[in-house]
């Protein structure tokens, strides 16, 4: 059941065609509608209609969650974005986006740089990595989010390098599950800048407390091995510094960027 919320309230739509075939308050009017949730619903054909529709309205979040939408349905959603200014968030998880696909979008932030996109579980890659996070920071974004991607080693590298050319105020990066080998690692500890957080690998897990003593147990070559032996050495009374998060290279990284 799809939905738009109104001060709190919500009207709903059991389909796409029901809610465009309604007439929407336009901007100016003493309305003030917020979100449109048009989550798991088949979109072939319509998201232009959808967007256009959106052009002049009071909604400024939407979601387009599972809805298989790929490179060519964003191109048509990031054209429309670029001009509504009232539209500030659109939620585009568990989709087929790929590189052009987020290129597109980051064109739309450059356009509209109030515009917050959610990319998580997608098809991204390299290149559109580095264009989206290029757009994240001139745009003046706290969060870069492209968890459950495809950015594998060559992603890392492209962001890494990105925020190490300039990194704007960003304060929180999250590429967890994106196939990030010891070589994307490498290059996100020697790139980034220190003020960041990465969350990579291991999902918040942070530095809980800070012991005199410290067991570099990442030596090892896994910090989910050293989280598993963490609790017995504590039943032991042996103190042991806490992981940094989600990094394998604990004794080479900068501990206090990933707490």
């Amino acid at each position: 059941m799809q939905y738009l919320s109104f001060n709190g309230s919500e009207r709903k739509y059991p389909n796409v065609m029901d809610f465009l075939n309604t007439e929407l308050p336009r901007a100016g009017t003493p309305w003030n509608g917020i979100a449109l949730d048009l989550s798991k619903t088949s979109l072939t054909g319509q998201l232009g209609e959808v967007m256009r529709k959106l052009q002049n309205s009071h909604v400024k979040a939407l979601d387009l969650s599972l809805n298989n939408l790929n490179d060519q349905d964003i191109r048509i959603l990031a054209d429309a974005a670029k001009t509504n200014r009232q539209l500030n968030r659109i939620v585009l998880c568990r989709n087929q986006i790929g590189d052009i696909g987020a290129g597109a979008i980051a064109a739309a932030m450059a356009n509209n740089p109030q515009l917050q996109i959610d990319l998580q579980n997608n098809r991204i890659g390299a290149t559109g990595a580095q264009q989206f996070a290029a757009a994240c920071t001139d745009t003046n974004k706290e969060t870069i989010n492209l968890s459950h991607n495809q950015l594998g080693d060559q992603g890392a590298r492209s962001v890494a390098s990105q925020l190490h050319s300039r990194a704007g105020r960003i304060q929180s990066l999250y590429l967890t599950h994106n196939n990030i080998g010891e070589a994307g690692d490498m290059e996100l500890a020697i790139q980034v800048p220190g003020n960041i957080k990465i969350y990579h690998r291991l999902e918040k897990v942070s530095l809980v407390e800070q012991y005199p003593g410290t067991v570099a147990l990442c030596v090892l070559g896994s910090c989910g091995l050293a989280l598993f032996v963490l609790p017995i050495l504590d039943c032991l009374g042996i103190k042991a510094e806490r992981p940094a998060e989600g990094c394998r290279y604990h004794k080479i990284m900068d501990v206090s960027k990933r707490q």
